[in-house]
């Protein structure tokens, strides 16, 4: 396995060629992998194309066919993204990147994390991403997996997690569940990963699960976390939230926010993705509430 880390800081400057973006995204998805200047070009260029005339077919272009499935409320997403964009555009600047590349035996992939500053004749903007410029063991996740556009206002930075689609206020909740995972560890206490939990959670999983689900999150770190994504969906006229997060060693982990207490967790679950399959066929989610997997999840590291 081999890994690399690579940080560019350039400045690109928009410009017109005689290729259209629809021509050169199709000349793009014939290679075989991109350059990673070339990418990052081509998605400064047609984001900034689609927000001045507004056009969400051409944004939606850019994300890959696996962001684009599991985003069902891309669309609001970009919708924010038109929203908050005023003025006529002048110039892109504080174009940079990192590189993540990961080779292995039967697979391997780059991604890159771009951020660059939009400045419009009335406003500047904060544009961040990330775009899988290959991918040969799933040749679908090629492409954007999330994007984010915030006004920039100096002194102030935000950490998005990598959630399939466009970033909006409503997300936030997602975001910050996700920064509250990552700030538990080994001397955190039951009583605060408790609080994460609502009552019916915390009332219908076994000792056990509840036990070695804490196990878990305490030792949940950022480079496990991979693609997360999210439903919204009804339950008996109630509006009902579903995340999943795709965990190192092959493992989706579910959670619902609870219908009631609706900034508490009441329902998670770990599932395991075998080799040869993918998540379509297993079902992530759990009837009702509690916990499950996860002693199961303990065992299997034993192992």
């Amino acid at each position: 396995m081999k890994r690399r880390i690579i940080c560019l800081c350039f400045i690109l400057t928009f410009c017109l060629t005689g290729c259209s973006i629809p021509d050169m995204r199709v000349l793009q998805l014939n290679q075989s992998s991109k350059t990673e200047a070339e990418s990052i070009k081509y998605i400064e260029d047609t984001v900034v194309q689609a927000l001045e005339t507004k056009d969400v077919e051409l944004l939606k272009s850019v994300f890959s066919e696996q962001a684009l499935e599991r985003a069902n409320d891309i669309e609001l997403g970009i919708e924010y993204m038109f929203d908050i964009y005023e003025g006529d555009f002048v110039e892109i600047t504080h174009s940079n990147h990192s590189a993540d590349e990961h080779i292995e035996r039967n697979n391997s992939w780059a991604c890159i994390y771009g951020q660059c500053h939009i400045e419009t004749s009335q406003k500047v903007y904060v544009l961040s991403w990330s775009d899988w410029i290959k991918h040969t063991g799933n040749p679908s996740a090629v492409g954007v997996y999330k994007m984010n556009l915030r006004e920039y206002k100096e002194g102030e930075y935000y950490s998005y997690m990598n959630i399939a689609g466009v970033n909006y206020p409503k997300r936030d909740q997602i975001h910050n569940t996700l920064r509250n995972f990552l700030d538990i560890s080994s001397d955190t206490s039951d009583e605060e990963i408790c609080s994460l939990f609502s009552e019916k959670l915390l009332a219908n999983a076994s000792d056990a699960e509840k036990e070695k689900l804490y196990w878990f999150l305490s030792r949940l770190r950022l480079a496990n976390m991979k693609g997360a994504w999210v439903n919204y969906g009804e339950v008996e006229g109630q509006k009902k939230t579903d995340v999943y997060l795709e965990v190192s060693g092959s493992y989706i982990l579910y959670f619902s926010y609870d219908l009631e207490e609706t900034d508490k967790i009441s329902a998670m679950k770990l599932t395991r993705i075998q080799e040869g399959k993918t998540e379509k066929d297993y079902i992530l989610e759990m009837d009702g509430y509690g916990a499950e997997g996860f002693v199961e999840f303990y065992e299997e590291q034993k192992e």
